[in-house]
């Protein structure tokens, strides 16, 4: 319910949705990754970066093979000037998806589920971190 949430637009209205994912299903890592990226993009959505770096960060250590999750750390690291943990950051997701681009990025993370026009910003935003972190185009 959370991504339907957030693809309507609501990010304000997903943290209820994944606390509850979590405590239902705590024990399986890729469902607790998945449920911490989407509270992730929700919080990013919403402008707190701080909070959406640590779902992701959460997201990475459940299962640190989910490259969305370091991809996003970096698009926030780009944003906050912190440029040796975005190049660190990049290189986990390179390592895992040798072809990332901004472009590939925003094909694979922005289905039509999630072109909202009120996460226009949040999107506009992401991909200025990436750029900024040193993602190719």
């Amino acid at each position: 319910m959370g991504r339907v949430e957030l693809g309507l637009g609501r990010p304000e209205e997903v943290a209820s949705h994944m606390e509850l994912a979590l405590r239902l299903n705590p024990l399986q890592p890729r469902h607790v990754a998945w449920s911490q990226f989407v509270a992730g993009m929700a919080q990013f959505h919403l402008g707190r970066n701080d909070a959406a770096y640590e779902h992701f960060r959460r997201a990475g250590a459940a299962d640190p093979d989910l490259k969305w999750a370091w991809l996003w750390m970096a698009a926030i690291d780009g944003l906050e000037k912190r440029g040796a943990q975005a190049s660190a950051n990049l290189r986990r997701v390179l390592d895992l998806y040798p072809i990332a681009q901004v472009g590939a990025s925003w094909k694979a993370m922005y289905p039509e589920a999630l072109l909202h026009p009120r996460l226009e910003p949040g999107r506009a935003r992401y991909f200025e971190g990436l750029r900024r972190a040193g993602l190719a185009e």
